[in-house]
């Protein structure tokens, strides 16, 4: 089993408005994807953010696409988390995914969920990647497997198995 931490991102900013943040450069019409759940267990929806466009180029390829995350904060609004500010964004598979603790890191709750990467040569390999969420709104991201994508793997069955998975819900709008 391979657990690291791959990779941290501060906090980029706050806002009291995640739908008017997010499409500050957005042309009236243009769609975008929104998930919202409470992703860090505090009792108030977060908010998942994607361009349309990007959303259905990755869905194509069967791949998680790159989220801007919007993690509610103590005394109201919202720290911004956006895709940049991570090496590779926050990428989620909402049909793929389960949220809730993490007993590999310590019983922290997170988003687990699942990428395959397609290498030149050899076959595809599989990595369960986790996010989990600090109190000052960054963000870790930790590897929990990498494993050749034909074989089982104990990680992948414990939170992404079909019984185990959270159900996300994929909002279409439009500014």
């Amino acid at each position: 089993m391979i657990l690291a931490l791959v990779a941290s991102a501060a906090c980029a900013g706050q806002t009291s408005d995640p739908v008017a943040h997010f499409t500050a450069d957005y042309g009236a019409g243009d769609e975008f994807k929104q998930i919202d759940y409470d992703f860090n267990g505090d009792g108030v929806n977060d908010s998942l953010f994607v361009a349309k466009e990007s959303f259905d180029e990755d869905n194509g390829v069967a791949q998680p696409s790159s989220w801007d995350i919007y993690l509610s904060k103590t005394g109201g609004g919202f720290h911004v988390q956006e895709i940049e500010d991570l090496p590779g964004g926050v990428l989620v598979w909402p049909s793929v995914a389960f949220v809730g603790t993490i007993s590999e890191l310590d019983n922290k709750r997170g988003i687990v969920t699942i990428r395959v990467d397609n290498p030149s040569e050899g076959p595809p390999v599989a990595h369960v990647i986790a996010y989990t969420f600090n109190t000052d709104g960054s963000v870790d991201e930790h590897e929990l497997a990498e494993y050749p994508a034909e074989n089982q793997n104990a990680i992948f069955d414990k939170y992404l198995d079909a019984t185990k998975r959270t159900s996300l819900t994929v909002q279409d709008k439009q500014k």
